[in-house]
């Protein structure tokens, strides 16, 4: 590949839970990219590397779940020995549900009329 230059590859699924392995075409872009790395000692070094992305959509893992507790891993065996995780899920809108409940409650209370009864005077 040239600078600059990008590609669109392939990307491959694999579920250890049900050892299937799905592909995915034109999810991944690679690009050849110049790369101007700090070293410790203060110096720099320029190299050539190759930075991907890649966008999958949630609907294509489909032995995963959006609850807590899952684990995505991104892994290549043929670049790198190692593996980025991503763990997580869903907490739903509960939590944030019940804490806008209190505010509201709250608020009411401490601000609204409710505490004097001069609202049940000026209805008669």
């Amino acid at each position: 590949m040239n600078e600059g230059q990008v590609k669109l590859v392939t990307l491959g699924i694999y579920n250890s839970k049900t050892d299937k392995y799905e592909k995915l075409d034109d999810h991944v872009a690679v690009t050849k990219k110049k790369i101007t790395q700090k070293m410790g000692d203060g110096s720099t070094v320029t190299g050539e590397g190759y930075l991907f992305e890649c966008a999958v959509p949630l609907s294509e893992l489909k032995e995963s779940s959006n609850m807590p507790g899952q684990t995505i891993a991104l892994a290549n065996k043929n670049l790198w020995t190692g593996q980025i995780n991503a763990s997580g899920g869903s907490t739903k809108p509960i939590i944030l549900a019940v804490v806008g409940l209190l505010i509201a409650i709250f608020s009411a209370y401490k601000y609204g009329n409710c505490k004097s009864k001069s609202w049940r005077n000026n209805t008669k």
